[in-house]
């Protein structure tokens, strides 16, 4: 009983001491930018750091009183969580689902964006620990609610970029800054990506929710 009691409380103490590491390690203008230079609607990951921020109008979001931002965990050893290439532009929100459940990990993704053909999404998730998932970017409930019902997802951005500072030689080069495009209401039929040019909707990559 003295030996459960021991491994409980030890326990206890890794889980508060993770939290407290989570809340200290994303702060704003710091690690997370209140502002940035990009129009629409953007969820950027700040792997090094593992923090989020979800911008509207170039501005931190606000739902329900609270900013979206904070603390996120990105893919572990052998299963890291590839960085937005510029070139090829933002990632997208191709299927949306706000129950999935894992059949690979037995595991529960509430709110999911899925934003590649790997089946890696954003989703709520435990963030107490860096680099936890399998690939996927898990975020707090409360931002990943936020986001899956409070965005336009055919149109929202998500961007997985090193940390702050390589964002801002993105800003410089002309990458996000000034070729993303704002919402446009025609992005049903057309994808909307890099420098105001528009491209045919690739069959594999249609935006569709699931009940």
């Amino acid at each position: 009983m003295r030996n459960f009691c021991v491994s409980v409380c030890a326990m206890l103490v890794l889980l508060l001491a993770s939290d407290a590491e989570a809340q200290e390690r994303c702060n704003l203008r710091q690690e997370v930018p209140t502002r940035v230079g990009i129009p629409g609607d953007v969820a950027i990951i700040f792997v090094r750091d593992q923090c989020f921020g979800v911008y509207e109008n170039e501005r931190l979001a606000v739902r329900d009183g609270e900013y979206l931002f904070g603390y996120a965990s990105t893919g572990g050893r052998g299963h890291e969580t590839p960085l937005t290439i510029p070139s090829k532009g933002p990632h997208r929100v191709n299927r949306a689902r706000p129950d999935h459940v894992s059949v690979e990990y037995d595991a529960p993704m509430p709110f999911a964006l899925f934003f590649d053909l790997q089946g890696r999404a954003l989703h709520a998730g435990d963030v107490r620990r860096k680099n936890a998932s399998h690939g996927c970017v898990r975020l707090p409930t409360f931002a990943a609610k936020a986001i899956f019902y409070g965005f336009p997802l055919r149109t929202l951005q998500i961007i997985l970029v090193w940390d702050v500072e390589d964002l801002q030689k993105l800003w410089v080069e002309g990458y996000y800054g000034q070729q993303a495009v704002a919402r446009n209401p025609e992005s049903r039929s057309r994808v909307f990506q890099w420098g105001g040019a528009s491209f045919p909707i690739d069959p594999d990559m249609l935006w569709h929710a699931e009940d």
